[in-house]
């Protein structure tokens, strides 16, 4: 996770190993619980498809959150209202994850959502690292939220854009 204290985003970068003995088909995805200023439940989910950004508020007086992949572009937004023991079922999680669409918007129970975001399938060979970036932002109005995914979306560029006049790298890097 990389933060910074001038602004309210985060750039957090996900890494999997494939470990198996041979490749692996596999999706990746994150399953996100809303928690919007210490607060389950009610919150409206959208997502922003000109911007490539999820949307969460409770209200129109509350943070405003956003989240962001950035090394790849969605390819499916489940988003359903929380009930007990929806982690248990694999079948649904699976089919969830790999629907192939885009909720575009959702309003939530007083239990909350559960936001289910999916990656494109890939085929990750032995002992191959993959890399995943989520941008993950708040604001007080969207708009300041907007402003810090684009903050965030600087920062990222900065930390994987590394290049030298003569092509090396700095040792230890």
């Amino acid at each position: 996770v990389y933060g910074w204290n001038s602004g309210g985003f985060a750039v957090v970068l996900y890494e999997f190993v494939n470990k198996e003995s041979d490749n692996m088909e596999t999706t990746f995805g994150f399953e996100v619980l809303p928690q919007i200023d210490g607060a389950y439940g009610l919150e409206s989910v959208e997502y922003n498809s000109g911007r490539g950004i999820v949307q969460l508020q409770q209200s129109a007086f509350s943070t405003k959150v956003g989240f962001k992949v950035l090394s790849e572009d969605i390819q499916t937004l489940t988003i359903v209202d929380w009930f007990d023991s929806y982690e248990l079922g694999d079948t649904l999680l699976w089919d969830w994850l790999t629907a192939g669409t885009i909720t575009s918007s959702f309003s939530s129970g007083s239990d909350g959502s559960v936001d289910i975001l999916g990656l494109a399938p890939k085929t990750v060979s032995l002992d191959e690292t993959t890399e995943v970036w989520v941008a993950i932002a708040v604001g007080a109005t969207e708009g300041e939220m907007f402003d810090n995914i684009s903050a965030a979306v600087e920062k990222y560029t900065t930390i994987t854009d590394v290049k030298r006049e003569d092509g090396l790298l700095p040792q230890n890097y």
